[in-house]
């Protein structure tokens, strides 16, 4: 690759290093969930062991069981919980519950149990806020010397730059963007998942729901806060790398930048517009022409060359490969989604030719088309292309689709091996994770 080329490859590069290690969070925090939901189905097996699950419980059998006193181990669980958690926000809130007036005397089945998906949301949240907080000081620092340092490359030449400050660091990752940071994001959605555990017990009790069905809420309730922190780890990062390049463009003062989108399928219409575009670095607005554009974004920026040599070529993602591929720097987003998208869908689209059984075997690679994302955790988490195919094919259980609040379709098909969450409207393969022992023999027996 030429001298030009590296710019815009250090740019791309550094965006995808922050969101790599963003991911070793991701992955952390997603164990974490897996656990949480194990300890609270675990529980309800213990206090429903004596009733016939396939039968689920009636009504007056659960009125019966939520005014039992049981309070010594459930509260035990909770004070372990307790012993377990750092982080103050998290241990107010569960105090909160252990402080409240005559608690051993008052404390029903079901109050207790509440509590204790109270606090496990509560420690999923505080391990969450204390793994991002570290995980942006770091980006921002990174994000900003790490451009100087290039600038200063390109130049050839050293300038005076200040060095951040740890309080100036604080203050930039506390920094409030489209109406909060970080913290108050992840809490809110800690507050969310807990309140919404809470409310699937005590309707799934109160209703004679079946132990399975109130299982399969919970996983869905649990999923639903994955996505959500997950979401807000990856678009935080994203903001705190972008900027400590934006800090890095006015220490070194650059005029203007321009706005790079990720060529591939996944990239939104907002961010495809803004591929190409030069803005001036006084001008830059997160949310308006400086990224993250919406969460989850993947976009960067680089320093506009005021001395007109540009690199000669970009980054992007072969849809048939899926494999980066280098294209001319002059390429927007447009230009390489009508050449390497709409062009070779024209040249694929007949089918009525080929025999049945390729029809067949194309609809099954089709379907197990994947992102970047699913890719590499597939890696990560060592799960075969078989697991998934079988989850696909062969699943144990099949989900109803779901719609999370920006619109976006989701279905999970979990497999003896592997749980795979598509895109119904794309088949497109979003993540992946090892389905747990407990799961497996859950829907394997039928009880």
């Amino acid at each position: 690759m030429s001298d030009n080329n590296y710019w815009e490859k250090r740019a791309v590069d550094l965006e995808k290093l922050t969101q790599d290690r963003a991911d070793v969070d991701v992955m952390h925090v997603n164990k974490l969930f897996d656990g949480a939901i194990e300890i609270i189905e675990k529980q309800i097996d213990e206090i429903f062991d004596k009733y016939a699950r396939d039968s689920g419980l009636t009504q007056d059998s659960a009125l019966k069981l939520l005014n039992e006193k049981q309070t010594d181990t459930l509260r035990r669980n909770l004070m372990t919980t307790l012993a377990q958690c750092q982080e103050e926000v998290a241990r107010q809130a569960i105090l909160a519950r252990l402080n409240a007036p005559a608690y051993a005397a008052r404390i029903s089945r079901l109050e207790a149990l509440k509590d204790l998906v109270y606090s496990q949301a509560y420690m999923v949240g505080a391990d969450a806020h204390r793994r991002l907080e570290n995980r942006l000081i770091d980006t921002y620092e990174q994000s900003y010397y790490r451009n100087i340092y290039d600038m200063q490359r390109r130049i050839e030449s050293g300038f005076d730059f200040t060095k951040l400050a740890d309080r100036d660091v604080q203050a930039a990752i506390e920094t409030e963007w489209a109406g909060s940071n970080y913290s108050k994001r992840i809490w809110k959605n800690t507050d969310m998942l807990a309140k919404s555990l809470e409310q699937v017990i005590t309707q799934g009790l109160m209703t004679g729901q079946s132990i399975r069905n109130m299982d399969l809420a919970l996983e869905a309730k649990i999923d639903g806060g994955r996505y959500n922190i997950n979401r807000v780890i990856r678009t935080e990062v994203n903001h705190c790398c972008n900027q400590g390049t934006l800090m890095s463009y006015k220490a070194a003062g650059t005029l203007r930048y321009i706005y790079l989108a990720t060529l591939d399928m996944r990239t939104s219409s907002i961010c495809r517009s803004l591929d190409k575009e030069v803005f001036f670095v006084s001008k830059a607005e997160v949310g308006v022409n400086f990224p993250p554009m919406h969460p989850n974004c993947r976009s960067t920026t680089m320093a506009y060359p005021e001395d007109g040599i540009f690199p000669k070529e970009r980054t992007a993602r072969d849809q048939e490969t899926n494999k980066n591929i280098h294209v001319p720097f002059e390429m927007s987003y447009a230009q390489w989604y009508r050449k390497y998208v709409l062009e070779k869908k024209d040249n694929n689209s007949s089918l009525e030719n080929k025999p049945e059984n390729d029809i067949i075997k194309m609809n099954l690679q089709f379907f197990a088309d994947k992102s970047r994302h699913a890719e590499d955790r597939e890696a990560e988490r060592n799960i075969s292309e078989a697991a998934i195919q079988d989850a696909l094919q062969n699943p144990l259980f099949k989900g109803e689709v779901v719609m999370d609040e920006y619109g976006r379709k989701s279905i999970k098909y979990i497999g003896r091996e592997a749980t795979v969450i598509m895109n119904p409207d794309t088949n497109t393969e979003i993540t992946t994770w090892k389905t747990g022992s407990r799961i497996r023999k859950k829907y394997e027996g039928g009880d």
